[in-house]
């Protein structure tokens, strides 16, 4: 017959491992319902991932799908014979619809059917596109087709003590590691009371963002090949005239075609007009070095467009006949494949 001490002994044991268990599902509930409190969708992959747009939503004509993303919705088994592609950059590379008019041009190329994934978002950087891919990698994508450029340049508006490589300074978000990748609780908490946005300092960090943008596009070459698929790497297309001014911009006097004005923004959103144009050049060079040496599938984005203000519709977002133009530029490049 057992005695008193260990019959206790036993109790608290089974106390502590009941109190473990109700403790542990409270934080699975808890996580569930902030989950649903303070997301869209109930992927909590995606949710923790956090750099999506709004699923199932309308920005201004591009449809968003239920992935937070532009086009297809994926599978996760990909379906035999299909070409999947994705499209990582920003709005330079997600407005007029890209992602739905890019399979439409390659699709007229094969036979075989085909799928994009428009992982292109508004004001996303090469940080953003590291965490996308993190996460968008098991759909098996065939090619990868890379844009960035200027989005970069507005993580180097902090004093030089504040910048940080992985542009922590500039989104919660891009804070990672630890809980914050696998509890909701963690990430809601962090988020709202433990991020400090650190003060803004207009080009405050001079060209900083230059070295980490090299890092950002090597780390996702690398990252795309070692799933086997195709990284396609573009310089960035940018158009500033000699007689570019802010007022000239606001009254279309520039010469930018926009007639619709759609999704036109002053070059100061991200510099002054000298300063832009002098970290574009950095990031164009640093695709170019990494073209080279990385033996990577390149697009001269930059050569394409030119400096004609008609296939643009401000600095560097493109007109309706600039979107034609680069899109069908990505389109013969990959019927050369």
């Amino acid at each position: 017959m057992a005695s008193k001490p260990r019959i206790r002994l036993r109790a608290k044991i089974l106390y502590a491992i009941i109190l473990v268990i109700t403790v542990a599902g409270a934080l699975v509930l808890a996580d569930r319902y902030l989950l649903l409190l303070f997301s869209q969708t109930p992927d909590r992959e995606t949710f923790l991932m956090g750099i999506y747009a709004r699923p199932d939503t309308w920005e201004d004509d591009v449809r968003i799908n239920s992935m937070g993303f532009a086009e297809d919705v994926l599978s996760p088994e990909k379906p035999p014979g299909t070409l999947r592609v994705l499209c990582l950059g920003g709005s330079a590379f997600f407005n007029r619809n890209m992602a739905t008019r890019l399979k439409r041009k390659l699709q007229e190329q094969t036979d075989a059917p085909v799928e994009v994934l428009g992982g292109a978002l508004r004001t996303h950087n090469t940080r953003s596109s590291l965490i996308k891919y993190a996460l968008l990698a098991k759909y098996d994508f065939d090619y990868v087709f890379i844009y960035h450029g200027i989005n970069d340049v507005a993580a180097n508006h902090v004093p030089p003590e504040y910048f940080r490589d992985d542009y922590s300074h500039f989104n919660a978000w891009y804070v990672r590691g630890g809980l914050l990748e696998h509890s909701v609780i963690a990430r809601v908490l962090y988020d709202r009371f433990c991020y400090e946005t650190p003060v803004r300092k207009y080009q405050g960090s001079g060209f900083a963002s230059r070295g980490t943008f090299y890092r950002n596009i090597s780390l996702l070459v690398d990252a795309v090949r070692s799933n086997g698929s195709i990284p396609v790497i573009m310089t960035f297309a940018y158009n500033l005239p000699e007689n570019y001014t802010h007022e000239g911009f606001l009254e279309s006097t520039v010469g930018y075609f926009n007639p619709e004005h759609y999704d036109a923004w002053p070059v100061e959103l991200w510099g002054d007009p000298e300063y832009v144009k002098q970290c574009l050049d950095f990031h164009n060079d640093a695709i170019r070095r990494i073209a080279r040496g990385k033996n990577v599938p390149f697009i001269d984005v930059e050569a394409l467009m030119g400096k004609d203000l008609y296939w643009f519709g401000d600095v560097c977002h493109f007109s309706e006949p600039g979107t034609e133009r680069f899109l069908q530029g990505l389109a013969d490049f990959w019927g050369r494949r």
